[in-house]
């Protein structure tokens, strides 16, 4: 297994993972995926490798899962904190040392980058226990809870169905 940045004949099968993410999720799968901003996405991060990380870890040819995150400025002031978007490992290829394996490239690319932190979520609603228990494992401590409420408005109804129409079409 290597663990190397994502190239652009990467995109289709990083849109596949995230949307088997997404289905897996019981707090994503009501969302929508845009493969066109998982693309640009993409692209930040070849165009801004020193901003945007996106590491995959590829076994035998094949992309057997995926981190993205980004380096940012707090807030309050300028110190530099890495805070990933998505860590995904697909279920037939859990169990070994694949995650384990991107989240130390991407603690690597937010050392280079001068980050003085790295922040890991968990948001999916994916066994969220076993997950802080192999975070704690790698010396990470619980910084905060992400509290979610579901709401309609109607900027996220006009995205739904700008969405249901370009699937119809």
């Amino acid at each position: 297994m290597i663990i190397r940045p994502t190239e652009p004949v990467d995109t289709d099968y990083l849109i596949l993972l995230a949307e088997m993410m997404r289905a897996e999720s019981p707090a994503y799968r009501r969302l929508t995926i845009d493969p066109e901003k998982l693309k640009a996405i993409g692209d930040q991060s070849l165009l801004h490798p020193d901003r945007f990380c996106i590491r995959v870890a590829e076994h035998k040819g094949r992309i057997v899962g995926f981190i993205l995150g980004y380096v940012n400025e707090v807030y309050f002031g300028h110190d530099l904190v890495a805070s990933d978007l998505g860590l995904f490992v697909p279920q037939t290829n859990r169990g070994g040392r694949i995650a384990l394996a991107l989240i130390k490239a991407f603690e690597d690319w937010a050392r280079d980058n001068g980050a003085g932190a790295v922040q890991l979520g968990i948001t999916t609603g994916v066994q969220p226990e076993r997950t802080g228990e192999f975070y704690q494992h790698l010396g990470y401590s619980e910084f905060g809870i992400v509290y979610r409420k579901q709401i309609e408005s109607e900027g996220n109804n006009v995205r739904r169905e700008s969405t249901a129409t370009a699937t119809a079409a």
